[in-house]
């Protein structure tokens, strides 16, 4: 890995003041990787856990345990240790948080590559995707095998004394009921991996099926690490749009929780009625993760996965307290706030398959915004722009 320092005539404590600045080299159409790595090094929790080394005893256990006997040896487990995801942002996190300076990361690079044929070459790539690869390979590097032993307080049903709205209670039952669908369900999910990104990046959702016929309700739970929220397109079926150029985000959220229904070919089966029913399908969130990426889907894609056509509507999205209580689950109603630190943005003027990303990051340092776009740094006071694509927040606590 290359690096030039452009501060290095700058005192020590002037130095330490002012971190936060370093830039990234284009090594040719890898914007997308570098506008992904800023969020990823100004996402204040993980870079934390790396740049602390907490990592380190848990990666070479892995190794170890991957590898058997094999693998046992210090001189191997150090040889394999280097070839992995999380070491490779660490050196890059490590020079960004020592000085100020343009790094060029090409070992980096070159290793994403190794591991996915998709990255290799210099072919523009989507960013959600690859931000989404980087996470799903820390999971795989740290992942452990986890257990969770449930107190009774969330086991067993709670019976009210006063008998005076028979009602109420049975929907208090209902909602343990649920509590206790929910626990197993991330139970069993993290039995065989768990990892910090599990602890930092992962929510889990909450679906609800419901018989048009019979009334009969199903549920599942499934965890997810990044919301895809749709700018709404110009259809007579899709009661969110409106003949307007500006959304809030908040008007995604809406259109993406809002009742499904569950009609024609869409029919599911009915355990109660056995048989396929008209239904209706209400997601909402169970729990939301500590660190919140929401992606807005401005792309819309043929069958057979090409981009056919990029939606520039203009979506506003809070800076602090994005709430997200209206979309938690009815039998798990919780009040979540968001803080907003990282924007990801594409910018189409090279087309709809090409164009250029760059990001919007909030300096922890100084609590200053700036524009990273590749080589180039400039401190911006208006962090809204037409053309955000990620968003990352951070659970307010």
């Amino acid at each position: 890995m290359e690096f030039t320092n452009s501060d290095s005539n700058l005192p020590d404590s002037e130095q330490e003041i002012d971190l936060g600045k370093s830039r990234i080299k284009n090594m040719g159409n890898t914007c997308y990787m570098n506008s992904i790595l800023q969020c990823i090094n100004h996402t204040p929790l993980l870079r934390e856990y790396i740049l602390s080394n907490r990592y380190v005893d848990t990666l070479k256990q892995n190794i170890k345990d991957a590898g058997g006997e094999g693998k046992s040896d210090e001189n191997v487990v150090k040889t394999v240790f280097k070839t992995n995801i999380i070491y490779q942002l660490h050196r890059i996190m490590k020079i960004m948080w020592s000085k100020n300076c343009l790094v060029t990361p090409a070992s980096f690079r070159k290793l994403v590559a190794k591991k996915n044929d998709m990255f290799q070459g210099f072919r523009q790539h989507d960013s959600q995707e690859f931000m989404i690869y980087i996470i799903d390979q820390i999971h795989e590097e740290m992942g452990q095998k986890a257990n969770i032993l449930f107190g009774k307080e969330n086991t067993e049903f709670k019976t009210k004394k006063s008998t005076k709205q028979m009602s109420e209670t049975s929907n208090v039952m209902e909602n343990q009921l649920i509590s206790i669908l929910a626990m197993t369900s991330w139970r069993n999910y993290i039995r065989h991996k768990y990892s910090i990104i599990t602890e930092l990046f992962t929510g889990m959702y909450h679906s609800t099926l419901e018989s048009n016929t019979c009334h009969n309700k199903s549920h599942a739970f499934d965890p997810f690490m990044c919301l895809s929220a749709s700018v709404p397109i110009d259809t007579s079926a899709n009661p969110y749009f409106e003949s307007r150029k500006e959304f809030s985000l908040y008007e995604l959220l809406d259109n993406f929780f809002s009742l499904e229904e569950m009609s024609g070919d869409n029919k599911v089966n009915c355990e109660r009625c056995c048989r396929k029913t008209d239904s209706t399908k209400q997601i909402s969130i169970w729990f939301p993760p500590k660190i919140l990426i929401i992606q807005i889907k401005r792309f819309l894609k043929n069958p057979y996965g090409y981009t056919t056509k990029k939606i520039n509507n203009k979506v506003t999205y809070p800076i602090r307290g994005l709430d997200l209580y209206k979309y938690t689950s009815e039998a798990n109603k919780k009040s979540y706030k968001y803080n907003l630190f990282a924007v990801n943005i594409h910018s189409d003027f090279g087309g709809i398959n090409s164009g250029h990303y760059y990001s919007y990051c909030k300096n922890t340092f100084d609590n200053k915004w700036y524009c990273y776009n590749d080589e180039h740094i400039v401190e911006i006071k208006n962090v809204q722009h037409n053309d955000a694509y990620l968003l990352f927040y951070y659970l307010d606590s």
